[in-house]
C-alpha cells in the first residue's frame, strides 16, 4: 500500500536536504532546503576547485597521472572555480543589500534571508575585493 501525502513528501524531502546541509535546523532552509542553491556550498566548491588547481599545478607540476591513465591538469579546475564565481556573482550577490543571499530555484529568486553564511565567500576568496568591502 503507498500513501499519497504531498505535504508530507514535500516535508521529508526538504528535512533530508537540512540534514545533507550539516546545518542545525534554521529557519533558512524552513520547507525549502531542497530549493536552495547556498553561498555557504558554492562558496566550499570553489575553494575545493581553486585548491585542487594548485595543488595540481604547483605539487605535481601541472600534470596528475589517473590510475586509468588520463592526465589531470589545473586548468579545468580554474575554469569550473571561475564558472561557479561567475554565477555566485549572478545568482547569490545582492548590490542592494551587499550581502550574498541563497537563490530559491523554484520561486527563480534570491530569498533574502540574512545568514552569516554570507561571509563564507570572503573565507573562500571568491568576492572581490569591492564586495569584500561592501560586505565587511
Amino acid at each position: 500500500l503507498e500513501i499519497q501525502e504531498p505535504e508530507l513528501d514535500s516535508y521529508f524531502l526538504h528535512d533530508r536536504a537540512v540534514r545533507e546541509s550539516g546545518h542545525d535546523t534554521t529557519y533558512r532552509f524552513d520547507k525549502r532546503c531542497a530549493n536552495l542553491v547556498t553561498i555557504d556550498l558554492n562558496s566550499l566548491l570553489y575553494k575545493y576547485e581553486v585548491d585542487i588547481g594548485e595543488i595540481i599545478l604547483r605539487i605535481y607540476n601541472n600534470q596528475f597521472d589517473l590510475e586509468d591513465g588520463t592526465i589531470e591538469t589545473s586548468d579545468p579546475w580554474f575554469e569550473r572555480a571561475l564558472v561557479r564565481k561567475e554565477r555566485i556573482n549572478k545568482y547569490l550577490w545582492n548590490e542592494e543589500h551587499c550581502l550574498y543571499y541563497d537563490y530559491d530555484i523554484s520561486q527563480q529568486k534570491q530569498s533574502i534571508y540574512e545568514s552569516v553564511t554570507a561571509f563564507w565567500a570572503l573565507w573562500a576568496g571568491c568576492a572581490s575585493p569591492e564586495q569584500a568591502e561592501k560586505l565587511v
